[in-house]
């Protein structure tokens, strides 16, 4: 899957992972690995409500953190994906 495709996917997912006020956790990345294994594209959300924590730097830690590759930042949302 090339990032156009999975970013038209992107569309129609819900959010199965939500960042909270204690940020990037090492048990939010262990599910995000797991839910990308399993699904391939995954949706997550930001913290709304708080406004100190930077949808784009979040968006980076992840990619860093994790083995999936960012395909877009759109708001408080982020959508990785890796290909098996």
């Amino acid at each position: 899957m090339d990032i156009e495709k999975a970013k038209k996917e992107g569309q129609d997912l819900k959010a199965t992972l939500h960042i909270g006020k204690e940020g990037i956790t090492e048990s939010l990345i262990d599910e995000l690995d797991k839910q990308m294994e399993k699904r391939g594209l995954v949706k997550i959300q930001v913290n709304r409500n708080d406004p100190r924590q930077n949808t784009e730097e979040t968006a980076e830690e992840l990619e860093k953190l994790s083995i999936g590759e960012l395909v877009e930042v759109r708001g408080k949302t982020v959508l990785m994906f890796y290909q098996q």
